[in-house]
């Protein structure tokens, strides 16, 4: 008997599972569906037993123990069972009532795509392998090069999202001719003042030039997904481009960058009204105006757009940065009243949790299950200690392991104290996701010249296609884990849908 096959473990409480799974069967097969109903709503827990503990998935290199996985294809049996009785059987308001009441206690998932200022595309990998497993969340949440691949993808249609996915490569605009003409040094140098490497810029420009002036409650209506952009709005003076809280005007900023396209860098909107500076205005008072956290439901009508460009930071992109908003007349405003510069949302560090714009994602949409994608490839012999084949066992990993813990706590305390410097923070110090469930994928790279890519001013579609396979790559070891976490809920949210869109259509 292997591994999968033996249900035994002190990771979680086999015993519970056993009679749960067992007690799930013998409902189904009596066609007994009060019991089952009972039995769903009062058992139906994400973690029921700990199943969803980490450990549990790196023991075998595909799954886990098949009698977790017995249990999970009961559960979703046991709901399609439900849901296919007649109404001699179950009312369909009884129905309704159970899933949404199923769905709700059993909470949502949302990925989040963190920062990836270099490696920003292998985000849109991870999206393309959850949405052809059927396990992408409806929640997105994006920050600075995450926003931009969030925006996208929450603009395309379920039909739509493969094809765009597949023609990114393809459809971006030409370098310009100066540009190709650079040499590798010469890229190198652009890459570290402008912080994003010319694919980036040139992916930035093409979904740019796909939304318009799409707004989050457009987006919305559009695809069905949510779409979350976290920004970090600062006071003038505290903030400039090289990460440190001190001023820095935004011309200056904005001269340290190349333009990596021949195309334009596109037209602001005319905007109906200018704004008013105050300069006895309290700056507390006017960043506390302004949300950390923009979506359809916080700011429905704030242009996509304007949203990605806080995000990304002031006086990196060129332009002026600021929150537009669509009126009911269609014209484009100012969102804010005063001035306001935003500091690149990948390098915030919330250490106190109720700060942090995941804390209100959660609040906002009962999400308590994080897929967090994070483009730092050179963290991931470090995070990914925890999803190593257990074949490479020993002292070696659980060294790793507990080195990993204590280096992340000494930065804690250096950041607490006031004394890590801003360039450690932004590469070692992550955010605070609330809740304890939480699947992290990191890209891995095979060798220095991986990274020597991108330097690479040339060959852009080769690029592109490139890092979205390495983003695919990293999500294949973590799929046994997501879909024990995940695959109940996609379930819940799929007969729920459709009984709202019934109960629409019989309305009219």
């Amino acid at each position: 008997m292997n591994r999968r096959q033996n249900p035994k473990s002190k990771n979680y409480d086999y015993k519970l599972i056993a009679v749960r799974l067992k007690k799930l069967i013998q409902a189904r097969n009596d066609g007994d569906v009060s019991v089952l109903i009972n039995l769903l709503r009062s058992d139906l827990l994400r973690n029921l037993g700990s199943i969803g503990t980490t450990c549990l998935y790196n023991r075998a290199y595909s799954g886990t123990k098949l009698l977790i996985e017995d249990y999970i294809n009961e559960v979703i049996m046991a709901l399609e069972y439900i849901d296919d009785q007649p109404l001699d059987v179950i009312r369909d308001q009884q129905r309704r009532d159970f899933f949404h009441d199923t769905r709700q206690s059993f909470g949502l998932s949302a990925l989040v795509l963190h920062g990836g200022s270099l490696f920003g595309l292998c985000h849109i990998g991870t999206v393309k392998v959850l949405h052809n497993s059927g396990l992408l969340p409806g929640i997105i949440c994006g920050s600075t090069v995450g926003a931009i691949v969030g925006a996208l993808v929450c603009s395309c249609t379920e039909d739509e999202l493969p094809k765009v996915i597949d023609n990114i490569a393809k459809e971006l605009p030409p370098l310009s001719q100066e540009y190709e003409d650079l040499k590798y040094g010469s890229v190198f140098e652009g890459v570290l003042s402008s912080f994003y490497p010319p694919e980036i810029i040139l992916f930035e420009q093409y979904v740019r030039n796909k939304l318009g002036n799409l707004t989050f409650e457009e987006a919305y209506l559009r695809s069905g997904k949510v779409l979350n952009i976290t920004i970090t709005p600062v006071a003038d003076d505290s903030y400039n481009d090289n990460g440190t809280n001190n001023a820095g005007d935004e011309s200056d900023v904005q001269a340290s960058h190349g333009d990596y396209s021949g195309c334009q860098q596109g037209t602001t909107p005319k905007i109906r009204k200018e704004r008013k500076s105050q300069p006895g205005k309290n700056a507390k008072y006017i960043l506390s105006e302004v949300p950390r956290l923009l979506n359809y439901l916080s700011t429905p009508n704030v242009i996509i757009w304007s949203a990605v460009r806080a995000s990304i930071g002031s006086g990196i992109l060129q332009g002026k940065t600021e929150l537009l908003v669509k009126n009911h007349l269609g014209e484009i405003e100012q969102f804010l009243q005063h001035e306001v510069k935003f500091a690149p949302s990948n390098q915030t560090v919330y250490l106190n949790r109720r700060e942090s714009p995941y804390t209100r994602l959660a609040e906002l949409f009962n999400v308590n299950n994080f897929i967090v994608s994070l483009a730092r490839p050179y963290l991931a012999p470090i995070l990914l200690s925890d999803f190593r084949h257990r074949g490479h066992r020993g002292w070696g990993l659980r060294l790793v392991r507990l080195a990993r813990l204590e280096f992340q706590h000494r930065l804690q305390q250096l950041t607490q104290l006031g004394i890590l410097p801003g360039v450690f923070q932004r590469v070692f110090v992550d955010e605070n996701i609330p809740g304890g469930f939480q699947v992290t994928i990191v890209p891995e790279l095979s060798s220095v010249r991986d990274f020597a890519k991108v330097f690479d001013g040339h060959n852009i579609a080769d690029k592109v296609n490139y890092w979205i396979w390495i983003g695919e790559r990293s999500v294949w070891p973590m799929m046994a884990i997501i879909w024990a976490r995940s695959a109940v809920e996609i379930v819940l949210n799929s007969v729920y849908t459709r009984k709202g869109r019934e109960l629409r259509s019989d309305a009219t």
